[in-house]
């Protein structure tokens, strides 16, 4: 129960946390989520995400806002990347 608790937490700051980058991908970045990532918007900020700004998770490509972002996805546990990744989803 308490680890449930910790990590529920962990990942509500990680999302609230939103973007800690100013630079943004531009609504003409925005990735096609057929074509080259799983994801159309930042799973942190909720931005239009850039392909160019992108992880590898489980064989699929994640795009996110900037870099801030994706960093913070790297460092992020299994279990929270697996949320995270759906979250951004358009299925």
């Amino acid at each position: 129960m308490k680890n449930a608790i910790l990590l529920g937490l962990a990942v509500s700051a990680m999302v609230l946390g939103g973007c800690n980058n100013d630079k943004k991908a531009s609504d003409d970045k925005a990735v096609d989520s057929k074509a080259m990532a799983m994801n159309t918007k930042c799973p942190f900020s909720g931005q239009p995400a850039n392909g160019d700004v992108a992880s590898e998770y489980k064989g699929q490509k994640v795009a996110f806002c900037c870099a801030g972002c994706k960093s913070k996805f790297d460092k992020a546990s299994d279990a929270d990347k697996a949320m995270l990744a759906s979250k951004g989803s358009a299925k």
